[in-house]
């Protein structure tokens, strides 16, 4: 399964806004390099929106 799908299941829908964040997630895993799986963050967000999702997913993160 492709991740952009895993994104829409997870989310529930395709919209924009989920786009923008699988964008913004795709982008901090270059930057950050592969995450181990035994590894876990936090993201501070001043969102509270469908972006969120995908930094769960894709970066194994909780959203406070």
């Amino acid at each position: 399964m492709g991740l952009w799908k895993k994104m829409v299941i997870f989310h529930g829908h395709p919209c924009c806004v989920l786009a923008t964040g699988y964008r913004a997630a795709l982008l901090a895993l270059d930057k950050l390099g592969p995450l181990k799986a035994d590894k876990h963050m936090d993201a501070f967000l001043k969102t509270a929106d469908c972006s969120d999702d995908p930094l769960q997913v894709l970066l194994n993160c909780t959203v406070n």
